[in-house]
């Protein structure tokens, strides 16, 4: 509508110089707008959504999404703007706790108690879920990780073990509670 009120003002005003270029930079936008679209659609991505007393993750890869949520309530609040902004991938509802992407591992702990199987020494980021109580002896043998998530279904005493064991250990913490929805880019 600003666009219609601008190009009026310019043929009122006999401007022709600036409606061309003011129709260039509309074209160039357009078209920057393409390639900035093609290339989100050619990207892969992790997500831990901030969802209260919930949990909700999304693993896209390219035009490819799996999603793994324990309330389908606050799908269309939380997760379908962000669906949105992918350009409409191809949806997967599925449960996972492992994920491997060329040198990213990242593990899922959402059952308090439940240690999946995996290498832990090349898990580089873990998200803890469901007030998961990992104590010192736990992440001892996790030698590569890196990041520490604690989701917005934790409790605040959860989430204050796993900061206190983040600066022992030495790896970067993240509390969705705070700084909201975790984002982190693939290979």
């Amino acid at each position: 509508s600003i666009l219609i009120v601008w190009i009026s003002i310019l043929l009122e005003y006999r401007r022709y110089k600036s409606l061309v270029f003011s129709l260039l930079v509309l074209i160039f936008w357009q078209v920057l707008s393409l390639f900035e679209s093609y290339s989100l659609k050619q990207k892969s991505g992790l997500t831990v959504y901030h969802i209260r007393k919930g949990q909700g993750v999304s693993v896209k890869n390219k035009k490819e999404l799996s999603l793994s949520m324990s309330d389908t309530n606050a799908f269309d609040f939380h997760i379908k703007p962000h669906l949105t902004s992918l350009n409409y991938p191809s949806v997967e509802y599925r449960e996972f706790n492992f994920l491997k992407s060329t040198n990213t591992f990242v593990l899922f702990l959402n059952k308090p108690g439940f240690w999946p199987k995996a290498n832990y020494a090349e898990i580089k980021t873990l998200v803890i879920s469901n007030n998961f109580a990992a104590s010192e002896r736990d992440l001892r043998p996790f030698k590569n990780l890196e990041t520490l998530v604690a989701d917005a279904s934790n409790n605040r005493q959860t989430v204050t073990n796993a900061l206190e064991l983040s600066r022992k250990f030495g790896f970067s913490f993240y509390n969705i509670k705070y700084e909201g929805a975790y984002l982190s880019e693939l290979p």
